[in-house]
């Protein structure tokens, strides 16, 4: 996917080893800091157009079961990350949207 591709050196540069790869819902890059699980998932919307989104979550182990999402500092720097290099990619600031 030429979005994660655009991604992919930047979240390098600053975490080191990450995973990525295509699921049936889109694309996803994923990696782990600081205890935290980050996740990038890239959803195509129009791929005519090129419209898409990128849901930016960061996560904790929880005691029981599965995953919580968390907003956490590095959640922040991440969504710095990620919009510098749309941003460089793309040629204009990306729109942002918080989402509770």
């Amino acid at each position: 996917d030429i979005v994660s591709a655009a991604l992919l050196p930047s979240l390098r540069a600053r975490y080191g080893q990450v995973d990525s790869g295509e699921e049936d819902w889109g694309w996803f890059i994923w990696s782990t800091f600081d205890g935290l699980r980050l996740a990038v998932d890239i959803h195509t919307d129009d791929y005519l157009v090129g419209r898409f989104r990128a849901r930016l979550a960061t996560s904790r182990r929880g005691l029981l079961f599965g995953r919580r999402e968390i907003d956490t500092a590095a959640l922040e720097e991440l969504k710095q990350i990620v919009h510098a290099a749309l941003t460089s990619w793309l040629g204009l600031p990306p729109l942002v949207v918080h989402i509770d």
